[in-house]
């Protein structure tokens, strides 16, 4: 992607099964709702860029899973369009390396949402995940809340994250 004012976006995304089992509470019904209405967010405002990375232990993982991102997205959308990337779980792409060139992270519920944190990326947290509610990620208590994140202006957006990374490293260490 090239370089705009209007931001770059991971959404960094979990396992199926992995989603479902430890995190009943959310604004989404599930993580594919969360996929659909990111992906639907990103087809309307094109100036945005979404980058999807799909979690690297789909299938290399010792579960792996029944119903993959990939297909997920390939099977209901097709192709997408030039502002959303999809990176599958075979790629060599290294997730940290993709968020370090994003302005904002989108999880579900996931454990790299302290390491970006702990990085300095804003982090948006969409389902329950251990950093949630502890004044390090931008949580949002419903669809709407989430919309009004997206629409928030990058450099806003980053100037808070600033102030919390110091306070995330310390819960980082602390957990």
């Amino acid at each position: 992607f090239k370089k705009n004012n209007y931001g770059k976006y991971l959404l960094a995304l979990n396992v199926d099964w992995d989603a479902k089992l430890h995190f009943e509470k959310s604004i989404f019904k599930n993580m594919f709702e969360l996929v659909d209405y990111t992906i639907e967010y990103f087809i309307q405002n094109s100036r945005k860029k979404l980058i999807i990375r799909s979690h690297p232990g789909e299938y290399l993982g010792n579960v792996p899973t029944y119903y993959s991102i990939d297909k997920y997205i390939k099977d209901k959308y097709g192709k997408l369009p030039s502002n959303i990337v999809l990176i599958n779980s075979f790629a060599k792409i290294n997730t940290y390396k993709a968020a370090k060139i994003c302005d904002v992270a989108i999880v579900y519920s996931s454990k790299v949402s302290l390491e970006f944190a702990c990085m300095g990326i804003p982090v948006i947290c969409c389902g329950e995940a251990w950093i949630k509610n502890k004044k390090l990620t931008f949580d949002p208590k419903n669809k709407n809340e989430y919309f009004k994140l997206l629409n928030t202006n990058i450099i806003k957006i980053k100037k808070i994250q600033k102030r919390k990374k110091k306070k995330a490293l310390q819960f980082a260490y602390f957990y």
